[in-house]
């Protein structure tokens, strides 16, 4: 499926947030990952970093300065578009389970739960 590229957020030194607009919805449920296809040798998968509950489809990454396709994905703007295929995953938020949750992650291994604390406090 296509996605544009609505709207790319610096979200500090070397990560950036891509806000994304799918040609048709994606359903998903926090915590799970997706491909994104820059072209036929620049595949990655990322966690989506949204929550159900927002108008846009997003994913946050790392730049590396070694990868070819961090070099290529920088180079897109908002109005570009992505091949997307997903989601993926079961790794998941258990809406039934209403007990307290302790989240723990480090560097951009928080994305799932940014996914995840947002939906829970939408709902």
């Amino acid at each position: 499926m296509i996605a544009r590229i609505i709207e790319i957020v610096d979200e500090a030194k070397d990560i950036k947030s891509f806000r994304l607009q799918p040609e048709q919805e994606m359903k998903y449920v926090p915590g799970q990952w997706f491909y994104v296809k820059l072209d036929e040798n620049l595949k990655h998968h990322f966690t989506i970093s949204s929550s159900p509950t927002e108008n846009f489809l997003q994913f946050t990454t790392k730049y590396r300065e070694e990868s070819d396709y961090k070099k290529a994905l920088w180079q897109k703007r908002a109005g570009d578009s992505l091949e997307i295929n997903g989601p993926f995953g079961s790794f998941v938020l258990d809406e039934k389970d209403t007990s307290p949750r302790l989240f723990i992650a480090g560097g951009i291994g928080i994305t799932p739960f940014r996914s995840m604390i947002k939906y829970a406090t939408d709902r």
